[in-house]
């Protein structure tokens, strides 16, 4: 479930960051379940993995030393508040993509993994 929505506000670690969103996505810690079918064609069971949450930002930065800030994030919590109300949290948040920049419109995509949450 990634949904694509404007942010309201962006805070790491409690301090927000001034931003103008390009796209944002997100998707909560979950966990995925797999088959396992027999030989017969009959379902023996499931197995489960955890998958970490994802959050997925596209931004033009109002302050360019705040790139580096999330090209380098390792282990923060992130906070968004997003325009339709609801909130979206992560925690442990790693940096986790190789970060392009485009030069015409200023923004920088970002993406982090870690324990994510919806409230």
């Amino acid at each position: 479930m990634a949904l694509t929505i404007g942010i309201k506000r962006f805070l790491i670690d409690n301090i927000p960051y001034s931003i103008k969103t390009g796209t944002t996505e997100y998707m909560p810690s979950t966990s995925e379940k797999t088959p396992f079918v027999g030989a017969d064609g009959t379902m023996i069971g499931v197995t489960e993995e955890k998958k970490a949450g994802m959050i997925k930002i596209q931004v033009a930065l109002l302050n360019a030393a705040d790139n580096n800030t999330l090209r380098n994030l390792d282990g923060a919590e992130i906070v968004m508040e997003l325009i339709s109300g609801l909130t979206v949290s992560g925690k442990n948040m790693v940096q986790i993509a190789a970060n392009s920049s485009t030069i015409t419109d200023g923004t920088t995509e970002f993406e982090f993994a870690g324990d994510v949450r919806e409230k």
